[in-house]
Formats: structure tokens, sequence, C-alpha cells
């Protein structure tokens, strides 16, 4: 996030304290979170080894290529629907 007052603030030090103060947490992530694009974050957290994945919806996780290759969605039958495909 480039903000080293949050990696110093003493509020943050232990795990209580975190807790206790997750709405300042929050808040700074979703400031940082709203100047750049989901895969950007993404790429981002991921090279600094923070397991990662954007949030997608039902559309953009269908075109997927990981969840594609992973065979994740499967066409199925349904006895009174048409098959849109």
């Amino acid at each position: 996030m480039k903000n080293e007052s949050l990696a110093r603030d003493p509020r943050f030090a232990t795990a209580a304290g975190r807790r206790e103060h997750s709405d300042a947490i929050d808040s700074s992530i979703t400031k940082w979170t709203r100047t750049l694009d989901a895969a950007a974050i993404e790429s981002l957290l991921q090279s600094h080894n923070v397991p990662s994945h954007q949030v997608k919806n039902s559309k953009a996780a269908y075109r997927d290529p990981q969840l594609t290759h992973r065979g994740h969605f499967v066409s199925l039958e349904h006895p009174t629907l048409e098959n849109s495909q």
C-alpha cells in the first residue's frame, strides 16, 4: 500500500490491536483499493506472497481461464428449461 505510517502504527503491532482497530484498517484498505483495478491489486499482493484473488461476478468467473482449465463449470441438462449454450 506504500503507507509506511500504517506499518509503524503501534495500534496494529499485535493481533489484539488489529482486531480492536479493524475499522481503521478497513478504511485504509478501502481507500487504497479505490486507486487500482482489481487485477492490479491481485497481482501486487501475489507478488508479495499474499494469497489473493479478485472477487468476480458470475459472468467473469465463468470466463476465468484457471476455472476453465480446472473444469470448474459443467453443463447439465435441465428437465424443463431449454439449453441456452
